[in-house]
C-alpha cells in the first residue's frame, strides 16, 4: 500500500494510463484541456443560476402584471355595463324624441288608401281577435248600434225597456 494520495485527477489519470511517454503528454494535454473547461464552468456557474433566477422573477412579474391587468379589464367591462344599462332608459327616450320630431320630415303624409299587404294584414289581425266573423258583418252591426244610440241615447241606460237591452246584448252575441 502506498501512502500517496494525489491531488489532482490529472496526475491519477496519467499514473494508470501512462505507458509511453507520448501517450502521457497527450493526455496531460486532454486533462488540463478538461480542467480549465471545468474551472470555467465552475466560473459560469453561479452568473447562470443568477440569470436563471432573474429571469424566474422578471416571469412571475409579468405574470403578475398580466393577471393584474386582465382584472383591470374586467372591472373595466363591468363598469361599462353598469353604465350601458343606466343610459338605456334615457337613449330610448332619446330615439322617440328623435322620431317624433324627425317622423315626417323627409317623408310626404299620404292620404291614398292602404296597399293590399296593409289590407290583408288587417284582415288577419281580425280574424285572430275575433274568430271565423267577417269584416263586413262587423262593420254592418257596429252601423246599426250606432243608429239605434243615435234615435235613441236611452238604451244604454239601465232602465231602458226590456227589449232594447235584449236587442243589444244579442248583438253583442254575435259580435263575439
Amino acid at each position: 500500500m502506498s501512502s500517496y494520495i494525489p491531488h489532482t485527477v490529472s496526475t491519477v489519470v496519467m499514473e494508470v494510463a501512462a505507458e509511453s511517454p507520448q501517450e502521457t503528454d497527450l493526455l496531460s494535454c486532454s486533462l488540463q484541456e478538461a480542467e480549465e473547461q471545468m474551472e470555467l464552468i465552475n466560473r459560469e456557474y453561479p452568473e447562470v443560476l443568477m440569470k436563471l433566477e432573474k429571469q424566474k422573477l422578471e416571469l412571475a412579474s409579468r405574470t403578475w402584471s398580466l393577471s393584474n391587468l386582465e382584472r383591470h379589464i374586467e372591472s373595466m367591462r363591468c363598469t361599462a355595463a353598469c353604465r350601458k344599462e343606466r343610459l338605456d332608459p334615457l337613449h330610448l327616450a332619446m330615439d322617440k324624441l328623435s322620431f317624433a320630431n324627425n317622423a315626417y320630415r323627409d317623408n310626404a303624409i299620404k292620404h291614398s288608401f292602404l296597399e293590399e299587404q296593409e289590407i290583408d294584414y288587417r284582415r288577419l289581425n281580425f280574424k285572430m281577435k275575433h274568430g271565423r266573423k267577417s269584416l263586413q258583418i262587423e262593420r254592418r252591426l257596429l252601423r246599426e248600434i250606432k243608429t239605434k244610440e243615435g234615435k235613441d241615447r236611452n238604451t244604454t241606460n239601465s232602465w231602458s225597456p226590456l227589449e232594447d237591452i235584449e236587442s243589444k246584448v244579442s248583438l253583442f252575441e254575435i259580435l263575439r
